[in-house]
């Protein structure tokens, strides 16, 4: 365990002590059984055996694994039980799936474990829908491996394990028991050794990517040279209006017309514990049916972030200041001289208005261009070789973003019938054919299945438009900024060295204390770390730059 974790266990130990305020919520556009639906719908993870991580200890303790104080440590957020949802407490996220054969029930991770957040100002704490979680997933699966590793190979801990997993204490069924834990054990300490970064991303960030394309190219096809660390890890981005840009992720590999949200949410799924099976045939295109995705809820899943409106600035009876609106009006003219041409204006009520996103090369914005290296990384393609790929076949060696482009069509194919509402138009019936005549008028692809994007080829980061901005810190691709001011400064002038993982919120600087050092020490001279470039902005005068973030609150 690291030193910041222990010091951030022990802090967390005398907080759980002291009774919290009620969560309370901003209004989104959700109802609350929305809201319910969207932290447990199954979607296709498997981490482990649902009741075994009912059961599970800590590592080195008797105390379990899923204990709230542990989990809101690793940064998950604890959550209780409403109607037929949740009723064993689990945290945001964690829900139960069932495997396709019906030969477990398995505690798996929804898109709300990464994408619901809480902050905590002036005594309230308040819960952000679609909001970037704290939360440090390495961490928890590091641990989360040695937990079962430990209870496998420790005879008390197994026995104590057992006496709840198997109440009867049957012996064949205790003997059964740990030959299956033997089983489970090796594949978490394979995932976690799989995805190894080379440096901790700590709280708040991940390189999904790193980790989808590992899972797909190297574990699935059974090609382990096509393994590498996970090394560009980047800020869980906010998924409100993700249904209307035209390109997602932060490099804007996922083109997003189409059907490319079901793709992009199968990809998320194989990224965290999904798995499927590669059945390819010589005349037709790879149609991956041997999947744990599970297609039709995610197709209910992006029903709902369809629904979902970025978080408006709340009136100061939820803790924050109200605005000053000479001081808005003031950052207004400002953001449109300086951030427009990238960060568009959009109607974040508007919830049918397309979105065009604004793609910039790596060298023209400055930032640390790690997660570009994901354009040139390629994979071999092994069982794949010489299979249909309109208008081609797989060559012994693709780039990644092909095969992992395939894989998510195959199981969207291979799951037709479930996907199929997914295409027909959401919204107005004018939406999917803007969205199409925009794409077509940027000239950024033909169609999903034809030409390749640009930043599929040239390194480019996604500029979105900035509603709701005040609630995603830290800030730039890679969380290297800590909040807007210090977005606004040169980089000689940012923090090199900060602390991440608090959810205390800084209303005034927007962003989340970065001085408490029982948290993650992010160091912006490491690796996949830099904290320079986006300079836009930065030679304002500070009455310019606070005029600047109070317009930028209201968005």
């Amino acid at each position: 365990m690291k030193s910041y974790q222990v010091v951030a266990a022990i802090a967390l130990l005398l907080l759980t002590a002291c009774p919290k305020p009620p969560v309370e919520a901003l209004d989104q556009g959700w109802s609350e059984e929305v809201k319910w639906k969207f932290c447990y719908t199954p979607q296709g993870s498997q981490v482990l055996p649902y009741t075994w991580f009912l059961a599970l200890e800590q590592e080195n303790s008797t105390t379990l694994f899923r204990d709230n104080a542990h989990m809101e440590q690793l940064g998950y957020l604890p959550q209780g039980s409403w109607q037929n949802y949740n009723p064993d407490k689990l945290p945001i996220g964690f829900t139960k799936e069932r495997e396709k054969a019906g030969q477990w029930e398995v505690m798996g991770l929804t898109c709300a474990a990464c994408h619901t957040s809480r902050i905590e100002v002036n005594g309230k704490i308040v819960q952000l829908e679609g909001a970037p979680a704290r939360a440090d997933f390495q961490t928890m699966v590091t641990r989360l491996s040695a937990s079962v590793t430990n209870t496998a190979r420790d005879a008390d801990k197994f026995k104590r394990f057992a006496a709840k997993v198997v109440p009867d204490g049957n012996a064949a069924g205790v003997a059964g028991l740990k030959k299956d834990l033997a089983m489970w054990d090796q594949r978490l300490r394979d995932r976690v050794k799989n995805n190894l970064p080379p440096l901790p991303p700590g709280y708040a960030r991940v390189d999904a990517l790193g980790n989808i394309a590992n899972q797909t190219t190297a574990v699935d096809l059974g090609i382990m040279a096509n393994l590498r660390p996970p090394d560009a890890p980047v800020s869980y981005p906010a998924i409100w209006d993700a249904h209307r840009q035209d390109f997602v992720q932060w490099n804007g590999t996922a083109p997003n017309v189409g059907p490319g949200p079901m793709l992009r949410n199968i990809g998320e799924v194989l990224g965290v514990f999904g798995s499927l099976a590669f059945s390819p045939s010589p005349k037709l295109p790879p149609i991956y049916r041997a999947s744990t995705v599970d297609v039709e809820n995610l197709r209910k899943l992006e029903d709902w972030i369809a629904m979902l409106r970025s978080p408006a600035w709340a009136n100061p009876e939820y803790g924050l200041p109200a605005l000053d609106q000479a001081k808005v009006a003031a950052g207004k003219i400002l953001f449109m001289t300086n951030c427009v041409g990238c960060h568009k204006e959009t109607n974040r009520s508007n919830l049918n208005e397309p979105i065009l996103v604004t793609m910039k090369e790596v060298s023209i914005v400055g930032t640390d261009g790690k997660l570009g290296e994901f354009i040139g990384r390629k994979a071999k393609t092994g069982p794949l070789e010489g299979t249909l790929i309109p208008p081609g076949r797989f060559k012994a060696e693709e780039p990644v973003a092909m095969v992992l482009r395939n894989a998510v069509i195959g199981v969207m194919v291979g799951n037709l019938t479930k996907a199929l509402p997914t295409l027909k138009l959401r919204g107005p019936a004018q939406l999917f054919e803007d969205f199409q005549n925009a794409v077509k008028e940027k000239g950024a692809h033909e169609s999903f299945f034809g030409k390749n994007p640009p930043q599929l080829s040239t390194p480019m980061y996604k500029a979105r438009p900035h509603n709701g901005i005040w609630a995603t810190a830290p800030y730039l691709h890679n969380g290297s900024v800590p909040d807007l001011w210090s977005m606004l400064q040169t980089p000689d002038q940012r923090p090199k060295k900060f602390y991440v993982g608090s959810r205390k919120f800084d209303s005034a600087k927007v962003g989340f204390d970065s001085s408490d050092a029982s948290f993650f020490e992010f160091d912006t001279s490491l690796p996949g770390n830099s904290n320079q470039g986006h300079l836009f902005g930065t030679a304002l005068s500070e009455t310019e730059k606070w005029n600047l973030i109070e317009y930028l609150k209201s968005l």
